[in-house]
């Protein structure tokens, strides 16, 4: 009987291997076991086999499987993230955020100084620039820092705007509704200076002093900056309302109280118009005297109303309603476009703001300072004389108290002869603008004899001027 043949070692060696490989298959990697290079490795594996035009993504991803021993399915995920992070949709986690740039503020004394820099201009007859401004303010005493840009959006904010004229020429204006606010309100003044019986000028505001400020940090109030502006502090913070006049503080108006900072980085988000109403009706009318002018900020606390005047965003039944507690003609079919139309042709003559009509059944009257002119508020130079003097002994901060005693030992020291200067200052001051603003009237209808039939140029145009 012949033997059967005998298989040599490599033979055995294979037929094991082929058995093995047979009864246990290899497992495949999944994608928890990958971090970021083997992930990156595994996807130019994949994409050498997918250089072929004739090679489908099924087929690379299968060699692809096969070569590293990752599953076709997690191949064909890092695929489609990879695709996405390409088109935008996936940032990397390891790239930061870019930080938007921080924009140049200027404080309100120095936007005073900037506003009546152009007037002198006018005065002068010249016709003020960006360019030719933009030299102006980098010099002492302004030493602007920021950049064209910033100085644009800046003068967009004070009310200006560009004048196009005769040959493209061009000038910075200030907007009719501000020059007009302006002027009423310095022209109401002088009314009431010049009478036989004018009414005694009573002058109010709001400020703050935080616990963690120090002596090389600058304040802030409700309508810019003075100096820097402070970020928002954390610790305690001193609210203080009063009201002066030519003969010093009113007695019995000074309402200092504790307040966390708001998220704003001022005291908007504590003062609201319940609490100036309390202090205005309590501690402020019973103590002024009889016929007095109240003269005040438009900060939304001051101007609660009894009846809110709509907004775009009301709804057409808000719209209608206030149309008819006004007695104003319209008709309710019509579109709310239209009756809105109504709403801003009327909406000046009858606000009925809260603290008005307290005034006047008390009977005084009250008499609101322009948008973008804090300047005109003495009593924004005592706040601060008051802080000069407290932050002289920020080292005692520490103790919140103490901070509250410092501001009131501050308060007491600024004097009658002290609120004399400041009132003659503003009054001084809106002197000089009325004389600019005569002065710009004469040169702007002298060049308005040349104006072309182009109407002002819009916000897109007026950035082309830079």
């Amino acid at each position: 009987m012949q033997a059967p043949p005998t298989s040599s070692p490599v033979e055995r060696s294979r037929s094991a291997e082929a058995m093995a490989s047979s009864t246990h298959p290899v497992k495949r990697l999944g994608a928890s076991a990958l971090v970021g290079q083997s992930k990156e490795l595994v996807l130019n594996v994949f994409e050498y086999f997918n250089k072929d035009a004739c090679e489908s993504v099924q087929d690379a991803a299968k060699k692809t499987s096969e070569a590293t021993q990752v599953s076709e399915t997690v191949i064909l995920k890092l695929r489609a993230q990879a695709k996405r992070r390409l088109r935008g949709r996936i940032q990397p986690r390891s790239c930061p955020q870019r930080r938007a740039p921080k924009r140049t503020t200027i404080g309100d004394v120095d936007k005073d100084a900037l506003r009546r820099a152009i007037l002198a201009i006018y005065e002068r007859g010249d016709m003020p620039t960006l360019t030719s401004l933009m030299e102006t303010v980098k010099e002492p005493p302004l030493n602007f820092k920021g950049s064209r840009s910033s100085l644009w959006r800046l003068m967009q904010h004070m009310g200006f705007r560009y004048k196009k004229f005769y040959k493209n020429c061009a000038m910075l204006v200030e907007r009719p509704t501000v020059v007009a606010a302006r002027s009423k309100f310095i022209r109401e003044l002088r009314t009431n200076r010049s009478s036989e019986s004018p009414r005694p000028e009573i002058y109010l505001d709001e400020t703050w002093i935080n616990q963690n400020m120090n002596a090389d940090q600058d304040w802030t109030n409700k309508e810019g900056i003075v100096g820097a502006r402070t970020r928002c502090l954390r610790g305690g913070t001193y609210i203080i309302i009063h009201a002066g006049s030519s003969e010093g503080f009113v007695k019995g108006a000074m309402f200092v109280f504790k307040s966390k900072m708001g998220r704003r980085g001022d005291y908007s988000d504590t003062m609201d118009s319940q609490a100036f109403k309390r202090w205005f009706q309590w501690q402020l009318l019973p103590n002024i005297p009889p016929r007095s002018l109240i003269i005040m900020d438009n900060a939304p606390y001051h101007n609660m109303e009894h009846n809110k005047t709509p907004s775009v965003k009301s709804g057409k039944e808000e719209i209608v309603k206030w149309l008819t507690d006004n007695s104003i003609p319209h008709d309710s079919s019509h579109t709310k476009a239209e009756l809105f139309q109504l709403v801003k042709l009327h909406k000046e003559d009858k606000h009925r703001y809260v603290a008005d009509e307290l005034a006047a059944a008390a009977g005084h009257k009250v008499l609101r300072i322009p948008q973008y002119h804090s300047e005109f508020n003495p009593i924004e130079s005592v706040w601060v004389q008051i802080k000069d003097e407290v932050k002289k002994d920020s080292e005692k901060w520490q103790y919140f108290n103490k901070l509250g005693l410092l501001i009131l030992q501050a308060i007491t020291h600024v004097t009658p002869e002290d609120w004399k200067k400041y009132v003659q200052q503003t009054q001084e001051l809106q002197d000089e603008y009325s004389k600019k603003d005569h002065a710009f009237e004469h040169m702007y209808e002298t060049f308005s004899n040349e104006v072309t039939d182009s109407d002002s140029s819009s916000d897109e145009t007026d950035d082309a001027e830079y």
